[in-house]
């Protein structure tokens, strides 16, 4: 009998020494699991952050394997039973698919693809579905479009999400904190918010080093999000408003420089 496993990517959580830095992340994780160096690797984009069933964002990047070989992987025997490529092609074409199931899942239709890959090095089965399913069909329906060919629209918006400037907003805000004793104060930090992420960092010039990679607990999906007026304020604060998700049990108060700035800010959550 063939055995069936289930697979993912290399990736893991990010660490303090990735410096918030998504792209980092993914390279330290895929050294630590299969021991390419990140000379290998060559970074191409970043794809729209997801939510796992589980409840973990994942941010997946595409990169290309300069001179790669199956042979210079080294596993780490802790979290690696096995390693197998697979061409991109194979995602493309319909036949390879197994099942296609619908699915509904916080308020949105998902369609569930689950493929079954004789890798012929091994000569075992692996089964790919879920979240990995779901990267490399994407992956390689952007990848495999032919010049002029148009794709299902959510495959495009995916696409041009980390581009698109109509859909950005960027500036500086203040935002109401907690120190560690429990006082609140005001600290003035670099917003960007693209497609429906809204991203926190220090500064512009952190923004422009890091791009839309902001550690997971400075960033916001935004696609469900409430933006309401806090009624209690500091009363230097008069441009706040506030952001939530999750039903409220996430909150963001922002404060703006005026009130022309606040509407803007506001009118790109809507």
């Amino acid at each position: 009998m063939p055995c069936l496993l289930s697979q993912c990517f290399p990736g893991g959580r990010q660490e303090e020494e990735d410096g918030g830095d998504d792209v980092q992340t993914a390279l330290r994780e895929t050294h630590e699991e299969v021991g390419l160096a990140s000379d290998c690797i060559d970074p191409i984009c970043r794809l729209a952050t997801m939510e796992s069933v589980n409840g973990l964002c994942v941010t997946p990047i595409v990169a290309y394997l300069k001179e790669f070989q199956m042979e210079q992987l080294v596993l780490c025997q802790q979290e690696v039973e096995a390693a197998f490529a697979v061409p991109l092609s194979y995602f493309s074409e319909e036949r390879n698919c197994a099942s296609k199931e619908e699915i509904e899942w916080k308020g949105n239709s998902f369609v569930m693809r689950t493929f079954f890959f004789e890798d012929p090095a091994s000569g075992r089965t692996f089964k790919i579905w879920g979240l990995t399913a779901a990267i490399v069909y994407q992956v390689a329906q952007i990848a495999m479009l032919d010049e002029g060919e148009i794709i299902d629209q959510p495959l495009m918006e995916a696409a041009k999400e980390t581009t698109d400037s109509s859909k950005t907003t960027k500036g500086s805000l203040m935002r109401l904190q907690v120190s560690s004793s429990g006082k609140t104060y005001w600290s003035k930090r670099f917003f960007v918010k693209s497609g429906d992420m809204l991203h926190q960092y220090d500064s512009e010039e952190h923004a422009s080093r890091k791009s839309l990679s902001a550690t997971k607990k400075n960033r916001l999906k935004i696609s469900d999000c409430q933006v309401s007026m806090p009624t209690s304020i500091d009363q230097h604060q008069e441009y706040a408003f506030s952001v939530s998700v999750l039903g409220g049990r996430i909150e963001w108060t922002l404060a703006a420089s005026s009130e022309t700035e606040r509407s803007k800010w506001i009118a790109g959550f809507q």
